[in-house]
């Protein structure tokens, strides 16, 4: 999740363009799990990884040959072939990975800022995404807020209470997942042991 923390902030630097992807299903070996992200800016910069460099490059010359058309996709990779062009080069890489991409706009930016508000007052964030469509929802322990008239409320409330997050649900391209707040540490007393463990919590976010 300190990868998260990473990209969040990064969004929310500045006002640029960027482009998020999130890995929302997983079937066979991965690299990486469902909830894995990474962002892509406009300036080339970017945070995170998806697998272990199997589908990096891939991803982002699909998002930018989509351009400004980019809203809102789904795009698979079938890494289980071993054939010379194969996907699966690298550890990990040798099953089937859902890679969602959206383009951030401004209004979900603002949000992801609210996001981050919580995160930092303690509190976790539910985050609903309606895969193909503008539509997503974040809900607190107060309420929700997000871009989606209409929200099937009662059946993402069934979901988080009884299933397992991350989860893709596909009859409805639903994906939902739990943004826990940072763990604190508090160190008390200055001795010499307490500098390296200093060091190891900053360097592990």
């Amino acid at each position: 999740m300190g990868n998260f923390y990473t990209m969040l902030d990064a969004l929310l630097e500045d006002q640029e363009e960027a482009v998020l992807t999130t890995i929302v299903q997983v079937e066979g070996s991965a690299y990486r799990k469902a909830g894995a992200s990474m962002l892509f800016k406009k300036n080339g910069r970017r945070i995170g990884l998806l697998s272990g460099g199997c589908v990096e490059e891939d991803v982002f010359q699909r998002i930018s040959a989509l351009g400004d058309q980019l809203t809102s996709t789904l795009i698979p990779y079938d890494m289980r072939s071993e054939d010379d062009l194969s996907w699966g080069m690298g550890a990990g890489c040798n099953g089937i990975i859902h890679v969602h991409a959206e383009r951030i706009t401004q209004e979900k930016r603002r949000h992801y800022e609210k996001v981050r508000d919580c995160l930092h007052s303690g509190k976790a964030v539910t985050a609903v995404t309606k895969i193909g469509s503008p539509h997503y929802l974040f809900l607190t322990e107060n309420g929700h807020f997000g871009n989606w008239p209409d929200a099937p409320l009662q059946d993402i409330q069934r979901i988080v209470s009884t299933l397992h997050l991350p989860h893709f649900d596909q009859t409805t391209n639903m994906f939902i997942q739990r943004i826990e707040p940072k763990p604190r540490l508090i160190l008390f007393g200055a001795g010499p042991d307490t500098v390296p463990l200093a060091n190891l919590a900053a360097d592990t976010g």
